[in-house]
């Protein structure tokens, strides 16, 4: 194997690509080291909330078995029983409803068949059926509809490396496996995959000969077909990381070689299967290096361990491709204005690229005036944005499922016939990639924060109070970059603002904003408007109709731009 010379190209990719790509948001963050030893090559995958890593190749040249459960609400990892195989390396893991499975890899150049299932309820692991192919290591697999798949990589055969396109299906009800249609023309390893929906995807990869591939291949289980879609965005690679969220595909790191020199990359890409596209994202939050494992949890991607020139990684990141901003409804990457009219009962979205208004789409008019819309949020994990409403008359609570400006279905939450009680503010408090609800009592001053899975009430808890009534919330956002939300609050005496830092429900510290005396403006949301990765504020003037954004650096404001006026005071912004 080759001496990998680190030669970091980062600014450059990001110099040669910048010309072909549009950057839009995501945002990673940091989250608690992986629990074992530094390492590259291990198998992961998630099951329900939870993530898990395992196996892998460590900077000591030993081969690793320990298995590991990543906990997003508590940020902790936790050991597993070790993995019921041998100890190995570029092993295929995923899951299929509450089990995981992994199988194939090497150990040395014993490469393996073997296939186990873990039970995460009794933290155990179980031989199954081997893999019906040839050993091999370097494979690629994921899951659809009940089954997992298997294909690609490399095996030793009659004396020699070969590399394959084939693929297999292991149905867990029988524990067997059926070979299915080749994947293109021509084998490969180091491959990438992924499923999205009712589809899988392999691609990416490269031949014995060192020729790099960046052509990527649908799977339709259904016809047992593949078809070769739109090639990747970024540079030919190997040994790169991804997973899906949301209806979409995403893939980053991975190297490649050129004349002798190694080239490592940190840069991140998302895959609309809708518009079979390719989109460069917010380059991945670590250093660039290869053999790194990827998996999603709810609405939030992880990417974590691998390697570069040597240098062995524990470290973990969390992205949110919330680049789904709040309030993107035509799924651009950008933040909309949502709007409704308090006298006539219709609703609007003004697309915006910026402050710049693009167009706009009416939605389905409620003419009941006692049904106001409190926020969005992806309430059924589709990535798309959802509407959150509440009934002034009834306390009745009720969510829009939407695909873009399109009502799909509706579900009542629990009704809250207290109208003190008023909804405030959206986010992922608990860190279990679901929306969550934010509360404030406007006769007592409590705050409350519903844990929310789609639209069940799992639990609530009080934050601080704050009786001081003239101290209102407007909303939520992440003003200092760790990847939570944090509370946005404005005084309607003083006009005083501050941001409360948070971490999950607890309150580390707060800051002041710029006061804004004039109580004719209103805070009306948040978002990022300038796609610099950075929590914007909305006003709205409500005796002139003028609108406004304040670009902020955390709660430091560095500019501000006018959005149209919008002079009939009826139209009011919701979904803050």
């Amino acid at each position: 194997m080759k001496k990998w010379t680190m030669v970091f190209i980062a600014m450059l990719c990001n110099f040669l690509l910048a010309g072909m790509v549009d950057a839009a948001p995501g945002t990673w963050t940091r989250k608690a080291d992986f629990g074992g030893t530094a390492r590259s090559e291990g198998t992961g995958f998630s099951i329900g909330g939870k993530g898990y890593i395992g196996t892998g190749y460590l900077q000591t040249y030993l081969y690793a078995s320990d298995f590991w459960e990543y906990d997003p609400a508590g940020n902790a990892w936790t050991p597993k029983a070790a993995f019921g195989g041998t100890a190995r390396r570029t092993a295929v893991g995923f899951s299929i409803g509450t089990k995981g499975y992994v199988g194939t890899g090497t150990e040395e150049w014993s490469l393996r068949n073997d296939f186990w299932e873990y039970d995460s309820a009794g933290d155990a692991w179980a031989s199954k059926a081997n893999f019906g192919g040839s050993e091999r290591y370097y494979a690629a697999g994921f899951s659809i509809d009940g089954k997992g798949y298997i294909g690609t990589g490399a095996s030793w055969t009659g004396g020699e490396w070969l590399l394959h396109n084939d693929l297999w299906a292991y149905d867990p009800a029988g524990n067997a496996w059926t070979q299915k249609a080749s994947v293109g023309a021509v084998g490969r390893y180091y491959a990438a995959a992924f499923s999205i929906g009712s589809k899988g995807y392999i691609g990416m990869g490269m031949d014995l000969v060192e020729t790099y591939f960046n052509d990527f291949w649908e799977y339709d289980p259904a016809g047992n077909a593949w078809v070769r879609k739109a090639d990747f965005g970024g540079a030919a690679r190997a040994q790169g990381a991804g997973f899906s969220v949301g209806g979409k595909g995403y893939f980053g790191t991975g190297f490649y070689w050129s004349e002798a020199t190694l080239h490592l990359l940190n840069d991140f890409w998302e895959y609309d299967p809708a518009g079979d596209s390719w989109t460069r994202k917010t380059d991945f939050g670590g250093m660039a290096r290869a053999g790194a494992v990827g998996f999603s949890i709810g609405s939030k991607g992880y990417i974590g361990i691998g390697v570069a020139d040597d240098v062995y990684y524990n470290d973990f990141w969390e992205y949110d491709g919330s680049g789904l901003p709040k309030n993107d409804f035509n799924s651009d990457g950008k933040i909309d204005i949502l709007w409704r009219n308090s006298t006539s009962g219709r609703n609007l979205v003004w697309y915006m690229n910026g402050v710049t208004k693009l167009s706009h789409a009416y939605l389905t008019d409620v003419t009941d005036l006692a049904w106001t819309v409190v926020g969005t949020g992806d309430f059924n994990a589709d990535g798309k944005t959802d509407i959150l409403w509440r009934k002034t008359t009834t306390g009745q609570n009720l969510v829009w499922y939407m695909n873009g400006i399109s009502r799909t279905s509706f579900a009542y939450l629990l009704t809250v016939s207290d109208q003190a009680w008023t909804v405030v503010g959206t986010g992922d408090f608990n860190a279990d990639g679901k929306t969550d609800i934010l509360w404030r009592n406007t006769t007592t001053g409590r705050n409350q924060v519903w844990y929310m899975d789609g639209v069940t009430r799992t639990s609530y808890v009080y934050l601080p109070a704050v009786t001081d009534l003239a101290w209102t919330i407007a909303g939520t956002g992440d003003f200092n970059a760790d990847g939570k939300p944090d509370i946005l609050w404005r005084n309607t005496t003083t006009g005083r603002n501050q941001v409360w830092y948070m971490d999950g429900v607890t309150k580390t510290s707060s800051a002041y904003l710029t006061s804004n005396p004039d109580q004719a403006w209103k805070m009306v949301g948040t978002g990022d408007f300038n796609s610099d990765g950075k929590t914007d504020i909305l006003w709205r003037n409500t005796t002139t109709g003028q609108n406004m954004v304040w670009y902020m650096n955390g709660v430091t404001r560095s500019s501000y731009a006018y959005p149209p006026t919008a002079s009939d005071q009826a139209w009011k912004i919701v979904g803050k």
